[in-house]
């Protein structure tokens, strides 16, 4: 789930490091309490948004990963379903709570931060994997790193998926 809030009262830190690259910083005052201007909830993460994006223009998709047993759980599921996304590779967890991110808009344009609890989807392993889903893909797409586990959980599903001589993206700094 995105909670995606606006924030004015933040202060905006420009330093250079050592090798003289510019970077920029969010910065809060420490035990202050600050004033959200506008706060909005979404089902989302990057996985879930590439599957309903695609679906919604004719692709066949599905959705494979953890949630939680809870309120945002069922309406990042919801939200798939009313998609066309396929979630018979969705694992629901009692354990933890679905994953929720943060992202902070400030006045200063499109940047934004994001603070990222991974929660349920941390839980999903290897073993929770539909295999005849990623022998019949053409595409597997996978977007972010989670627990250790969730990479034992991605690389089985990039071995299915190439075995099927499926098509692999993802980002580029992860090699299997």
């Amino acid at each position: 789930m995105d909670m995606i809030v606006s924030v004015e009262d933040v202060l905006r830190m420009e330093l250079v490091d050592k090798n003289l690259i510019d970077k920029k910083y969010l910065a809060i005052e420490h035990s202050s309490k600050l004033n959200i201007s506008n706060i909005k909830f979404h089902p989302g993460g990057s996985a879930a948004n590439i599957s309903c994006d695609l679906s919604s223009i004719g692709f066949n998709t599905a959705y494979i990963g953890g949630i939680g047993d809870d309120f945002n759980g069922k309406a990042c599921l919801e939200d798939l379903q009313n998609h066309g996304v396929d979630t018979s590779g969705v694992k629901i967890f009692s354990e933890d709570v679905t994953a929720v991110s943060v992202i902070i808009l400030t006045p200063w344009g499109r940047d934004s931060s994001i603070l990222a609890y991974k929660g349920a989807n941390n839980l999903f392993s290897e073993e929770h994997i539909l295999e005849e889903m990623l022998l019949s893909t053409r595409c597997f797409v996978w977007t972010s790193l989670t627990s250790n586990i969730g990479i034992k959980a991605i690389e089985k599903c990039i071995k299915l998926a190439k075995s099927s001589n499926g098509l692999i993206v993802g980002p580029h700094r992860f090699q299997s």
